[in-house]
């Protein structure tokens, strides 16, 4: 309403998405060639099977990078990005207004607040170490992100936000584990949350072909939350009070 009264001096609208609107996204399947598997099983996620069969065969598949065209969310986060995406464009074509959709991977960074420990890899992991515990990572660590530094995200101007590089959250664990100079193994319990996707690593051609690319590394990352972190007063265990609230609520489990 401020908009349309010509109130204020906005232009454009901006709005923070994120690749969860993807959902399992892009696959290659050797026989059905590209797919897009339906959202993981719980009955196949409590036998400890992470990886999504083919939806027309039943084979293996191979992740892909996932372009833009399909979304398939398959958390309650992801469907509430499309709808926000959707009331964006409508209002946006309807009454003239310019509009852009940032869609964020899985971004990390230094003053990340480790009060929330839901939800961000880097910052539970540090939060973990930082009370000298083993960092717990769910299903088998070998899901693949898009982990892009905040500092990127920043300078970043354009409808589909990543990086571009692929890195299994082992691969994020194992890095903290060495910027902070701890010589113990990641744990992998054989926990996963219920609608989080195997593998969310999107395209970002287009953007590369606008002139941004992500400039910040995963270890320079690291080293730069780890130290933030540590830095911080009243670092408490926030991870026990969140492990435990999702572990009751059904949105962690634990694979038989």
């Amino acid at each position: 309403e401020l908009l349309l009264e010509g109130t204020t001096s906005v232009r454009r609208v901006v709005l923070g998405s994120s690749t969860a609107v993807y959902g399992e996204g892009k696959y290659r399947c050797g026989k059905d060639g590209d797919v897009y598997p339906q959202p993981r099983r719980v009955d196949a996620l409590e036998r400890g099977i992470w990886d999504p069969p083919c939806p027309i065969c039943g084979g293996a598949i191979t992740p892909m990078v996932t372009d833009e065209s399909v979304v398939r969310p398959t958390s309650a986060y992801g469907l509430s990005k499309l709808a926000q995406e959707d009331l964006v464009r409508l209002l946006g074509e309807r009454h003239g207004i310019e509009w852009i959709i940032l869609r964020y991977g899985a971004v990390q960074g230094r003053a990340q607040p480790f009060q929330n420990a839901y939800f961000g890899a880097l910052r539970i992991f540090a939060l973990r170490l930082a009370h000298s515990q083993t960092p717990q990572l769910l299903e088998d660590g070998n899901q693949l992100r898009d982990f892009i530094d905040v500092d990127d995200v920043a300078r970043a101007n354009v409808a589909a936000l990543a990086g571009g590089r692929a890195h299994t959250v082992m691969d994020l664990a194992r890095i903290l584990l060495r910027v902070a100079e701890r010589d113990i193994v990641p744990e992998t319990p054989g926990r996963y949350r219920v609608g989080d996707p195997r593998h969310a690593v999107p395209d970002v051609s287009r953007m590369k072909a606008a002139g941004w690319e992500a400039q910040i590394g995963l270890e320079a990352m690291a080293r730069e939350y780890w130290q933030w972190l540590t830095a911080q007063p009243n670092l408490d265990t926030y991870f026990e009070g969140a492990d435990h609230l999702m572990e009751r609520t059904g949105t962690v489990r634990v694979a038989r």
